[in-house]
Order: structure tokens, then sequence, then C-alpha cells
């Protein structure tokens, strides 16, 4: 818990340095959050790491189906994280209903395919297939 307050106060600090103020901490140790939040000077535990009132509007209409749900759900880096059970959460329900209502043409697949953000590849395999197909 130490070694993460500690990287809390030199990343805080560094970025201070050249005027930027990291803000929105979270972690799925409740003891580290209640440190970051009495240094920050708030002594409530954030519900969400991303407010819905922070989003612009090429945010969120650009995001077809990556919403967090629950209280222990928070976008990290536009990728869903479960902080309790500290899983990462890709929803493509939505994007398979979305594909459904479509018809399969070449410009269909390609914008499917393109509004799917998956930084660090973790659902390629699945994407494998459709772009061999294109």
């Amino acid at each position: 818990m130490l070694d993460g307050f500690e990287f809390y106060e030199k990343a805080k600090s560094r970025m201070s340095d050249g005027s930027f103020n990291l803000r929105k901490w979270t972690s799925n140790f409740s003891e580290l959050m209640k440190l970051i939040n009495e240094s920050e000077g708030s002594c409530e535990v954030p519900a969400r790491s991303v407010l819905e009132e922070d989003e612009t509007y090429a945010t969120s209409m650009s995001r077809p189906c990556e919403t967090a749900k629950g209280e222990d759900e928070h976008k990290t880096l536009g990728v869903i994280w479960d902080h309790r059970e500290d899983t990462l959460i890709m929803r493509l329900s939505t994007l398979c209903d979305r594909a459904l209502k479509l018809p399969a043409t070449k410009r269909n697949i390609l914008s499917i395919n393109a509004s799917i953000y998956d930084p660090l590849g973790l659902i390629s395999p699945v994407l494998i297939s459709r772009k061999i197909l294109l």
C-alpha cells in the first residue's frame, strides 16, 4: 500500500511541476484510496472515476456500447475496469445487436470494426476473422 501512495505522491508532484493536475484516482485497494482522498482533501470515496458530465459530445457519440454500469466499474483509459474483481470488461452484446440490424456490406463491417476500442489487443483473436474477411 505504501508503494502505491509513494507512486501517487511522486506522480502528482512531477506532473504539478509541469502545471498538470492529476485527478480522478482509483484503486482496488480501499485503504490506499482513503489515503489518496485524505491527501486530496476529500473524505469520500468517489463512486465513479469518470462522471457523465465530464464527457464531451464526441466521446459520448463515438462509444457505441462501452459504458460502466456498476459502482465497481470504472473507465480506465477507455476500457471498463471492475476494481472489485480486478477484471477488464468488454461488452460486445450491443455491438452484435448493431451488426445484426445492418446489412452485411463491406462498409458496415469496416464501420463496426473501427468502432471497437481495444488498446491492449485483448479481443483481437475475435476481430481477426472479420479483418481477414475484408
